[in-house]
């Protein structure tokens, strides 16, 4: 007898596989977030003027900030329900509209800077690529690149969704349906898979023959430019990893321009609840030594004092300060 084996409940299966999996990356972000702290504070003085290193530190501290107001908002949004009579509708009504005006702004700003990065670590990547393996020589400092083009392509990313919302509306009300809107339309969601998605799986593909090459001449290297190369590959390597377990909840059938709109939602929001778990970990494996002690000489009271900032100079690593760079 022959039965036809039923498969139709695997993407549901992988759909709510990956919700699982977003809520246990945010509890253990929570988990590895003091160690991140304390060897940020441990390192501060040698990687002030680090701005990627900074840069990503300010992320990992919006996104608990944003996390804990939402919940906090949404706790005191339940209260408010449960206290107030339905003769207090009107105020209701508004706290749902200042919640959700908080929410969806915190998630734009935080779409905008990902993509940033995205590009930014993409733009990267190639260049040290070039330097590496052509016979070109030319005089590049990834400091003066990242502090220069960051807030441009802030900017430019913010023009560009405001483009696309407006056509998107003025289609929608039949106000504007010319050729060349649904074509802008179409270009704008395809670059928005590319620097969501594309970028991000060429980033570490692109930097493993600079870190072949960095391993084989380590004699060559100072320890803080291999930092920075570690840091930047293990980062990226981790956003692939990440974005193919969150990839099933972001999926959505349907080729609407709704459809796409809660695709791009749901990519933020899975970037604000693993992004700082990503940041953490490749943070914390390119300072595994400073953990290693830390181990071996674990000390309460120093510890909770190094997380709050109260830290002396007997407390820094012994070396001095030393100019980053992965030119």
């Amino acid at each position: 007898m022959n039965e036809t084996l039923d498969f139709s409940y695997i993407p549901d299966l992988l759909k709510e596989s990956s919700v699982v999996a977003i809520q246990i990356f945010f509890f253990i972000s929570y988990l590895t977030l003091p160690f991140y702290i304390y060897v940020h504070n441990l390192n501060r003085s040698k990687e002030k003027d680090l701005p990627f290193v900074q840069l990503f530190y300010k992320i990992v501290k919006w996104s608990y900030w944003f996390c804990s107001t939402a919940v906090l908002m949404i706790t005191l949004m339940m209260l408010l329900y449960a206290s107030l009579s339905d003769n207090y509708i009107l105020v209701k009504k508004i706290g749902i509209l200042i919640m959700f005006i908080f929410f969806m702004t915190s998630i734009f700003i935080f779409h905008i800077l990902q993509q940033t990065i995205h590009l930014l670590l993409f733009l990267l990547a190639i260049i040290n690529s070039l330097k590496y393996h052509l016979p070109i020589h030319f005089a590049f400092k990834s400091q003066d690149f990242i502090r220069k083009y960051i807030t441009p392509l802030n900017v430019f990313f913010i023009s560009l969704d405001a483009a696309a919302f407006m056509l998107h509306f003025l289609r929608q009300y039949c106000l504007l349906s010319t050729e060349k809107v649904q074509i802008f339309i179409a270009c704008n969601e395809v670059l928005y898979m590319f620097l969501n998605v594309v970028i991000s799986f060429l980033t570490p593909f692109i930097y493993i023959p600079i870190m072949i090459d960095i391993r084989k001449n380590r004699h060559l290297h100072s320890p803080q430019h291999m930092f920075l190369h570690n840091y930047i590959f293990f980062q990226s390597f981790l956003v692939v990893l990440f974005k193919l377990i969150i990839l099933p909840f972001c999926f959505e059938t349907g080729n609407s321009s709704i459809e796409f709109f809660i695709m791009m939602l749901k990519v933020a929001i899975g970037d604000v609840l693993t992004a700082p778990l990503i940041i953490q970990l490749s943070y914390l494996k390119c300072n595994i030594h400073e953990l290693i002690v830390l181990n071996k000489t674990f000390d309460l009271y120093k510890f909770v004092k190094v997380i709050l900032g109260k830290t002396e100079n007997s407390v820094h690593p012994s070396e001095a300060p030393v100019v980053f760079s992965i030119t």
